[in-house]
């Protein structure tokens, strides 16, 4: 670039995607613009038209609505200058992310989104910009990518376009945009996918005489997405004879395409943005090299990653720049000059090399030197933390968020505890309730033991008192105790006595016994065996031995089993193994298949 042509030429600025890192170069290279001139007038001046995207959108809409502050002495520069570290500085993604959480999502995050750029840029309209001094001010053309038809889409001053591609053919779609704010355009380019939603473009927020493009809602999402560096806007705008820029000054604050050798990419944000990065590696290298073949431009690259000997930073440092991340969290005032340094460094040297001069009046220049612990602060900020959504305690709204959070930790603590305490008692219950029943199996075991040893001492008072004639009964007796025992001089009887067999039947209904007294078990087993010889449907073996049977005789019956019942009496009654009459007794209580049979002697 010579002093004899710049004069004539118009020059075209684009500001690429980066985040708040490339917020910062493009402000460097913005002060190395102001700072240089070419026959007496300074490059910035000579800038008519500005393409940008995403963090590089940010810095634009900033640029166009304060243009004569811009252009204008060094303290009107620095206090715009002062706005941009400060902004830098609000942790824009958490304090986005916390009001969203504070929400319970039911605000969209593109709409904080917007609500936080307004605090630095307004709520005007990309028009208003034009409204009032329209002398000199670029066309500002803030991009976005359209995620329903995939189409690069700008805010262009008054209007909102959409650049189509059929085939060859190039053309431009245009709605009326006099009433989209300027801080939605810098939200929806700056909407990179992973972190923010597209944002909704509906048509009640456009003008009323637009086309069928635009009859129902877009979503528009980071300018990225279709082209980090804003060069296809370019690109369309020369084709289409919308611009007339002879100069193009790209500058580009994308990071290094190459990664650590320890990367794996294993986490799922990682895994996006790495094949994002490769796809638009691809992309950006056909169109730069697209841009380089226009005979009619000169192209100007400005890049983050180039270096310069400096004394204030070393080159290797400088390079190092490159690798910061991509975020809109928190950049502190260190890691702030540092970038806007180095755009300033690269920016100059770049426009040294085309022949412009530097301003001697301009007394806004790069720090002296970079902090001691400027490789420190680099590997810091490059890599991506969400430590600070949570510590960040500048934000008023992060301790309602630990009060939230603490709270709803205590009620999820609360109800855990209450769950396993109740499992807990559910668990001692089930014991309990086990111990219970091995208990009952227990005494089940040793009830027949405990009759037998109250009917032994029982025997031993009859004896004592000259009750009992017979011989005395050794069933409780222990197998010891009956090896000692003299052997009877009769023997006992087991089975029942009766007359004559008894008469076959048959009732289908279930025989529980349950006895007391003097009978023996050997008696009831063989009482059981004859019932169940003469088709009696008598349940197991044997019997139970109660003490509640003692003094009873009877059938207890239920329902339609009195015939049944009175035929079991009968049958008993001919066994002669209890004194009395077993009769019958009707109970609600029993099941109507049971006959129960009470009996005591």
């Amino acid at each position: 670039m010579s002093a004899e042509t710049t004069a004539a030429n118009n020059i075209a600025l684009c500001l690429s995607g980066g985040g708040l890192r490339a917020t910062l170069f493009h402000l460097g290279l913005i002060k190395a613009l102001r700072s240089h001139e070419i026959d007496g007038q300074t490059v910035l001046r000579r800038v008519g038209e500005i393409y940008s995207v995403s963090g590089g959108s940010i810095l634009a809409a900033h640029l166009v609505r304060n243009w004569q502050g811009y252009c204008g002495d060094d303290a009107s520069f620095a206090a715009l200058e002062r706005q941009i570290l400060a902004f830098a500085r609000r942790n824009l993604r958490d304090r986005v992310l916390r009001r969203w959480i504070l929400s319970l999502s039911t605000l969209a995050r593109g709409h904080l989104l917007q609500r936080e750029y307004r605090a630095l840029l307004g709520s005007g309209s990309v028009a208003d910009c034009y409204a009032d001094d329209a002398a000199g001010l670029p066309r500002l053309h803030i991009l976005a990518t359209s995620f329903k038809t995939g189409e690069l889409c700008s805010f262009s001053g008054a209007r909102f376009e959409i650049a189509r591609r059929d085939g060859k053919t190039l053309t431009t779609i245009t709605a009326d945009g006099r009433r989209l704010p300027l801080a939605y355009a810098a939200a929806a380019s700056s909407a990179f996918p992973p972190m923010f939603p597209p944002l909704a473009l509906k048509p009640d927020m456009l003008g009323t005489d637009n086309g069928e493009d635009f009859r129902e809602p877009l979503y528009l999402s980071d300018g990225g997405v279709y082209d980090n560096l804003g060069f296809e806007k370019f690109l369309t705008n020369h084709a289409t004879g919308a611009s007339d820029a002879t100069m193009l000054i790209g500058s580009n604050a994308g990071g290094s395409f190459k990664t650590e050798a320890k990367s794996r990419f294993a986490g799922l944000f990682s895994r996006n943005v790495r094949a994002s990065d490769i796809m638009m590696r691809r992309v950006l290298e056909g169109t730069e090299d697209a841009i380089q073949k226009l005979a009619n431009v000169d192209y100007v690259p400005v890049k983050i990653g180039d270096t310069r000997e400096d004394p204030g930073l070393a080159s290797e440092t400088q390079r190092e720049l490159r690798s910061v991340r991509t975020d809109l969290d928190f950049f502190g005032p260190a890691l702030a000059a540092m970038l806007v340094d180095h755009g300033y460094r690269i920016g100059a040297a770049v426009l040294a090399e085309r022949g412009a001069t530097s301003r001697p009046d301009v007394s806004l220049r790069p720090t002296s030197a970079a902090p001691a612990n400027a490789e420190r602060i680099i590997r810091t900020a490059a890599k991506r933390s969400f430590l600070s959504l949570a510590l960040d305690f500048r934000d008023w709204t992060l301790p309602i968020l630990w009060i939230v959070a603490l709270s709803l930790s205590y009620g999820g603590f609360t109800i855990v505890k209450s769950y396993l305490d109740e499992q807990d008692n559910l668990r001692t219950t089930k014991a309990n309730y086990d111990s219970i029943l091995r208990n009952v199996e227990r005494m089940d075991a040793f009830r027949d033991s405990d009759d037998l040893l109250f009917q032994r001492e029982f025997d031993d008072i009859r004896k004592k008192l000259g009750i009992l004639k017979e011989q005395p009964r050794t069933d409780y007796q222990t197998a010891t105790e009956q090896a000692a025992a003299p052997a009877p001089t009769a023997p006992v009887v087991t089975a029942p006595v009766q007359e004559a067999p008894l008469p076959s039947v048959s009732y289908p209904q279930k025989i529980y016994i349950q006895f007391a007294g003097t009978l023996t078990r050997e008696q009831i087993v063989g009482l059981n065996a004859n019932l169940k010889a003469a088709g009696w449907n008598v349940q197991g073996k044997s019997g139970e031995r109660l003490s509640s049977a003692a003094g009873l005789h009877e059938i207890r019956y239920s329902g339609n089993n009195e015939a049944a019942a009175r035929a079991l009496a009968e049958t008993i009654n001919r066994t002669r193994l209890i004194p009395g009459t077993v009769t019958t007794r009707p109970l609600s209580i029993i099941e109507k298949d049971v006959l129960e049979l009470w009996m005591s002697n």
